[in-house]
């Protein structure tokens, strides 16, 4: 089973096809598989060594840290303007109630 994230995976859909993006490894796993999925195919990719594996590993954690920082950022600036709005809505109105 494959946890799919768009903090890791993006999937394409073309004409009923789905493609995922990038590579799926099961490094945890006794089989240690390495596969894309493309157009509805598995493709399979070459065995990695324990020294590529770890490199991909510390990429996945890097890659999902930097998404989620950047969600977080968006998130952020999304209830700045939404709590500016709402005071200067307030304000207005309490300008045009002082009228």
């Amino acid at each position: 089973m494959t946890p799919l994230s768009p903090a890791h995976w993006q999937v394409r859909v073309t004409q009923g096809k789905v493609t995922l993006y990038p590579s799926i490894g099961n490094w945890n796993m006794a089989c240690k598989s390495h596969y894309w999925i493309k157009n509805n195919q598995i493709v399979w990719a070459k065995a990695l060594s324990l020294e590529e594996t770890a490199w991909v590993q510390e990429k996945d954690q890097r890659d999902q840290a930097e998404y989620l920082s950047k969600k977080n950022l968006e998130l952020i600036n999304t209830l700045s303007c939404t709590k500016n709005f709402w005071k200067t809505l307030k304000g207005w109105f309490f300008r045009q109630a002082r009228k």
